[in-house]
Order: structure tokens, then sequence, then C-alpha cells
């Protein structure tokens, strides 16, 4: 297993390099990563997605027409937490399982003068949700410590995705017609979603010292003509400031040492008859705001405020790698329905109001992915998977912004 992780990051520092000519018009790209917790406790990638940037054309050095072009795929876990039926939000007997997966993103970028760029693009995907490893006895080589201990095996609490939505339907209607979760209409699906983006960006980043500010405006659909179980539309508006409050280079102009501050406001607002479980992790609540799940309190609109103190450095020999403590403190509210369905939450029980601190501890690679691990304390709400803890712990591979 250290052979593969070896292998892996090889991968990306060649890919890097050998685009990272000053005059080449292809540059290497670094586009998602994930992992499945059962598998080395969620410290192995399993899924992956990289690609080209390639420069048509540049009518000046602000003024950069370029086309993207990524692809990835990989084996994940998923968790759902509404009723399948009346999509009310469920405290316990929620689905776990396994996705496979294929992604792919074609993408137009115009860059303007004054740092605006404006982004174009069309993705994909192909899924195939699957019975959850933990059935069989774990993940690869044993199921997670977590799992071990919240007692998760194929006699308690974690079923095939038959029988789950046979337990939470009974006979009389099938998850083929679930009216929540159109995912599992049929035995696989493909997504298409169109998306356009407009960024401005006045923020220097180096990895290890921030300062400035980051507007990105994203728009996204899925056209039901296309799509036989989606359509929707969701928007999204993320804005980041920073500042470097203290920093100390080598001789050699390396990093030793820096503190920054840096925060990020989250808004978003999703709407649609076939809202699917993929699209529900960039706006459920439970995302943005850290020790909470994907896809829960999955409403509408959620907004949320991530602030963050990072204490990074040293640079290793090689350049821009380097250990990072980051502290945290999240606060974030969700209100409206829930997604595919007229449930409101002023019709549940519970508080939308999310809040949670923590640290982060991981090691940063080329400024493109931070491998490490998370400890986030829950100061208001509770995450579903694990009501009975306020302490979560789990591996990173990003920061959040």
């Amino acid at each position: 297993m250290k052979k593969l992780l070896l292998v892996f990051f090889l991968f990306l520092v060649i890919c890097g390099t050998l685009t990272a000519k000053e005059n080449s018009k292809f540059s290497f790209v670094f586009a998602d990563l994930d992992q499945h917790p059962e598998i080395l406790d969620g410290f192995l990638p399993t899924l992956l997605e990289v690609g080209m940037d390639y420069n048509l054309f540049k009518l000046s050095e602000d003024e950069i027409t370029k086309i993207r072009f990524t692809l990835g795929g990989g084996y994940t876990q998923r968790q759902i937490y509404q009723h399948p039926l009346t999509g009310k939000p469920l405290d316990d007997h929620i689905l776990i399982y396994d996705v496979i997966q294929v992604l792919w993103d074609l993408r137009f970028s115009q860059t303007f003068i004054n740092n605006i760029m404006l982004n174009l693009g069309y993705k994909g995907r192909w899924e195939k949700p699957v019975d959850s490893l933990l059935l069989s006895g774990g993940g690869i080589p044993k199921p997670s410590s977590i799992a071990r201990k919240r007692g998760i095996s194929g006699e308690t609490d974690v079923v095939s995705i038959d029988d789950w939505f046979k337990n939470e339907m009974g006979d009389e209607v099938s998850k083929e017609s679930t009216p929540i979760y159109p995912d599992f209409h049929e035995e696989s699906n493909v997504f298409n979603i169109l998306y356009t983006e407009f960024v401005y960006n006045k923020m220097k980043d180096t990895g290890v010292i921030n300062d400035g500010y980051l507007v990105k405006l994203k728009i996204e659909t899925a056209l039901p003509f296309i799509n036989k179980n989606a359509c929707y539309l969701g928007a999204s508006l993320n804005a980041v400031a920073s500042k470097t409050l203290y920093e100390i280079h080598s001789n050699s102009n390396k990093n030793l040492f820096s503190i920054v501050l840096i925060d990020r406001v989250n808004i978003s607002y999703g709407y649609g008859s076939a809202f699917p479980t993929f699209a529900q992790s960039s706006y459920s609540l439970g995302r943005k705001v850290r020790g909470f799940n994907s896809r829960s309190y999955n409403t509408n609109f959620s907004m949320v405020n991530n602030l963050d103190i990072r204490f990074s450095g040293p640079e290793f020999p090689i350049k821009q790698i380097f250990p990072r403590l980051n502290v945290f403190l999240d606060i974030g509210y969700g209100t409206g329905n829930y997604f595919n369905t007229g449930y409101n939450t002023k019709e549940v029980k519970g508080n939308n109001f999310l809040a949670s601190s923590g640290i982060q501890i991981e090691m940063d690679f080329f400024d493109m992915f931070d491998l490490g691990i998370e400890f986030a304390y829950l100061l208001s709400g509770k995450n579903v998977k694990n009501p009975s803890k306020n302490f979560q712990v789990g591996a990173t591979f990003f920061l959040d912004f």
C-alpha cells in the first residue's frame, strides 16, 4: 500500500514537471481527489481526476483563451439522510452505500484584464451504486476504527441497498420509483451538467501565504431532456479574503514559517424536481461546516462562514511540500425545503444552525492537495452518522478554500 501511495505522488510530480515549461501551451490540471472512509481509514485516495489546460491564443499577458479537459473516476462511499418517500430527515437508519464513478469535464475559459475570468463548461459522470463494503466485513484491509466503535457490521445497522429501501418503503413502492432519490431508478446513470463561472481573483497565493481576496459566482444546471434522472438548477457565491500575519524565509527563499488569517463566506441555493445525491454535496449545509456529513442538513438555501488561522512551514528540500496546522471556526445556517420534496425546515424539530471548531494537521503537496487528519468539535447541531459524539475525527485531502 505504501508503494501505491509513492507511485501516486510521483505521478503527480512528473505530470506537473512535464507541463511546467514557461512557454508551454499545455499545463497539468489536478481536478479532484476523494477517499473511502473504510479503506485505510480514509487515508488512501480512491478517486482521482486529472487533465490538461491548453492555451488556444493570448491577446496579452492578461487576456488568455484556453480549454481544459479532465478525466477520472474511482470508488467512494455515500450516505443519504432523507426518508425515500416523505423526504423527512432521518435521525437513524440512514443508508450507507458505495459508488463506482467515471468523471469527465470540458471547459472553455477566457481571462480578461483586471483579474477577471469567465468559464463555460460541460461536465459528465457515470455512476453505479453498489452495496457497502461494510456488508462483507469491512473495507480493505479492515473496517475503519470509526466503524468498529459504532459497531457497524452486516448484522447491525448496515444493510444492502435493496433491503434498506424495502425496509423504509415496504413492498408497495420500489426503489426504482422513490421520488426523493432518482439516482436509484436505474442500475447506473449518466449525468450531464452545464455550468458557467465568473471569477474575480485578486488573491496572491503561494501555498504558504495568501493575501487579497477572491470572488466566484457559479451557476449549473442538469436539463431533463438530456438527463433521465436529473433536473435541477443551482447557484453559489464564494468569497474569500486573506491576510498574511507573519512570514520568515531561509536564504534560499524557502518558507520557514508563516501565519495566515483567511475567511470565507459561501452562499448557495439549489432547486429542482430531481436533485441527485452527488450534486447535493455542494449545496448541503453539512458539507460546508467541518465535522458534519455531506448531504446532511440538505436544504435549498444555506450560508456558511469559515474562519481559519494557518500555521505553515518549513518547506521541505522539494519546494512547495510543507506541514501545516490549521485552526478553524465554522458557522452555518440552512433553510427552505429539503431537496426533491416540499418538506420544509419549519416542519422539522431540530436546529439548522450549525457550528464547529477544531484543527487540521496536514502535509501540503504543491498547493494541490493537503493530506492529513481533522479533529472537529461540534458546537451546535449533530453529526447524523454519529449522533452520540460531539467530537469527530477524519482524514482530509483538501483545505475547504
